[in-house]
């Protein structure tokens, strides 16, 4: 992914009601991250109900997610110095627009931290990242019963008529 900012940049956020000791902070996550966020993406995909098989091993994401050849970009959100949550996008383009998009992969946020405003303290620092990249939309998949529905409109997502296809590549899957 072209111009990713400093290993590690931090970005700390207020969150009104919260200590100071635990207000949250952003960061890119780094390869010492990748048992946490294979942890929450297992979570993340438990989330999807018993149809969603969940393939990604620890040495996949180290691989697809962190180096010269990333394929992807992840962010970490932490609230004391605990791994709270995380987004990952990766850019796409719009060939109608002759422009980059963002596509949002995966929001998650731990049970425990819910209702902070994480989620959307995340999805500001996607938005942030997409204008750096100069995208000039964000997409992502949300299934049509999902409760996460209600966060991207509070952000402002809007629901379009498109269809999302799938066509596997590999046999027995």
């Amino acid at each position: 992914m072209a111009r990713l900012p400093e290993e590690g940049m931090l970005m700390p956020h207020e969150v009104p009601g919260l200590p100071e000791t635990r207000q949250p902070v952003i960061r890119l996550a780094t390869e010492e991250d990748v048992e946490t966020l294979h942890r929450m993406l297992k979570s993340l995909a438990g989330n999807h109900g018993p149809e969603t098989e969940f393939l990604a091993e620890p040495e996949d994401i180290r691989r697809d997610g962190f180096g010269p050849q990333a394929r992807y970009e992840s962010w970490v959100v932490e609230v004391a110095a605990v791994p709270a949550g995380f987004a990952s996008f990766f850019p796409t383009y719009s060939t109608f627009k002759s422009r980059t998009c963002l596509h949002l992969d995966n929001l998650y946020v731990e049970p425990e931290f819910r209702g902070l405003g994480l989620a959307q303290l995340l999805l500001r620092q996607v938005r942030q990242r997409a204008l750096e990249l100069e995208c000039w939309r964000i997409d992502l998949h949300v299934h049509v019963s999902s409760p996460a529905r209600q966060v991207y409109e509070r952000f402002g997502f809007t629901h379009t008529s498109d269809t999302v296809y799938s066509l596997p590549l590999q046999s027995g899957t």
